[in-house]
């Protein structure tokens, strides 16, 4: 938050009328863990959602560049630091290349909205789900020729 290039972003989101000053905080916050994260990135991936890649292979090993246990910690992250600690963590797993930016800041935002008004009632559209289905789906295909 203390520079320009986020004072510059900060600047040209919508300012919401009448917005109470808490709730212009709380976004403050979100905007700039989104900042951070996102800054992390070296290459778009346009269309690649964080849990795909995770999941993803990697050829050394065979295995996902995420074990399935760091990806729980990561989905019950339960403050924004270590959201914030955890996502780069994992972006650094995957050489912070082949993740669309879009859909890593629109995870972190459902996330801020989970952390501050509750999970969605349907399952489909909670960050834990989508997350875990990215991230299984990507693993599936590769665990399946393992067996």
């Amino acid at each position: 938050m203390l520079t320009e290039a986020f004072r510059h972003l900060w600047q040209q989101l919508p300012v919401e009328e009448r917005e109470p000053e808490w709730r212009r905080n709380q976004r403050l916050q979100a905007w700039s863990c989104i900042a951070l994260v996102v800054a992390e990135l070296r290459e778009d991936a346009p269309k690649v959602p964080l849990g795909a890649r995770l999941g993803h292979q990697k050829r050394e090993t065979r295995k996902p560049y995420m074990s399935e246990l760091r990806f729980q910690q990561l989905m019950t992250s339960h403050t924004p630091e270590e959201l914030v600690q955890r996502l780069r963590r994992a972006l650094a797993l995957i050489d912070k290349r082949g993740v669309s930016v879009v859909h890593l800041a629109d995870d972190i935002a459902l996330w801020w909205r989970e952390y501050l008004r509750g999970i969605s009632p349907q399952p489909t559209r909670r960050l834990g789900f989508i997350w875990a289905n990215d991230y299984f789906a990507a693993t599936a295909g590769y665990r399946q020729d393992n067996q």
